[in-house]
């Protein structure tokens, strides 16, 4: 009788080990990896089939480099009373660190649309805005592009639920962080994927409906050629990521590889 209880055991042993084994088999490969989600800032990047590994790579190299030579300069401007040399040796053993645990700056994400892929930024003092014009400026006087898989660029400022409320929320929050330098002509690059709650027509609108509210002494006008700022609004899945541009058209469309094949 023991015997045969013993049996039953192993046999249930068995079954349940078999049952467990292929339930982790189901488990995606990128299980690990976080999604996008509302709160994040950071940077979208376009590649082609097969190569959002590569451009993430690609990403986390371009922007620690300038990242790090950001905090070298400041370590270079410090004030004369203090011992330079034990400063730059602190930031680089700083930026070391940093290095070697990437996800203190940057992280990949997944936004769950083909060949787009993003990285989420926690540089608390720059928004990714700004910090990718510098790179960008720098990019096109050197005429390098410092990329090879990676086609565009876009950072992401705000990011909201895209729905009617949350988008005319967002909308007023990023441009209430505008300044006040004058600027006379705008435009709005709008692009869904994978979502349809929004359209072109709505965001035109209430982008219009903020800045007027906003710049009320300006007489704004529509640009689609050489605006001052560019609204961008970039619909990925279940999450909206707008920012302000300078440079859109100059920077064709921000495609580290176009600014170089430009200058000659």
């Amino acid at each position: 009788m023991s015997d045969d209880n013993a049996k039953s055991r192993k046999r249930k042993f068995y079954r349940k080990q078999h049952y467990t084994n292929n339930s982790n088999d189901k488990k995606p490969k990128n299980s690990r990896r976080r999604c996008l989600e509302v709160g994040d800032k950071g940077f979208i990047l376009t590649c082609q089939n097969g190569n959002e590994s590569r451009a993430v790579r690609e990403a986390y190299d371009l922007l620690n480099e300038y990242a790090n030579q950001e905090e070298l300069d400041k370590a270079e401007d410090a004030s004369d009373d203090q011992d330079l040399e034990k400063a730059l040796q602190r930031e680089c053993d700083d930026l070391k660190s940093d290095r070697e645990n990437s996800q203190k700056l940057f992280q990949s994400c997944d936004t769950g649309v083909k060949n787009n892929c993003f990285i989420s930024s926690k540089m608390d003092k720059r928004d990714p805005s700004s910090f990718l014009h510098e790179i960008f400026v720098d990019l096109k006087s050197k005429n390098v592009s410092k990329c090879r898989f990676i086609q565009r660029i876009l950072p992401v400022d705000l990011t909201f639920k895209p729905y009617d409320k949350e988008f005319l929320e967002a909308c007023e929050k990023l441009v209430e962080k505008m300044d006040d330098e004058e600027f006379k002509s705008y435009s709005v690059q709008f692009k869904q994927k994978n979502c349809s709650h929004l359209t072109k027509e709505m965001a035109y609108e209430y982008v219009a409906e903020c800045l007027r509210s906003k710049f009320k002494d300006l007489n704004l006008k529509i640009d689609l050629e050489n605006a001052d700022r560019t609204i961008l609004i970039e619909i990925l899945g279940r999450v909206g990521c707008m920012s302000v541009l300078k440079d859109y058209n100059t920077f064709k469309k921000y495609n580290v590889h176009q600014i170089v094949e430009e200058v000659k």
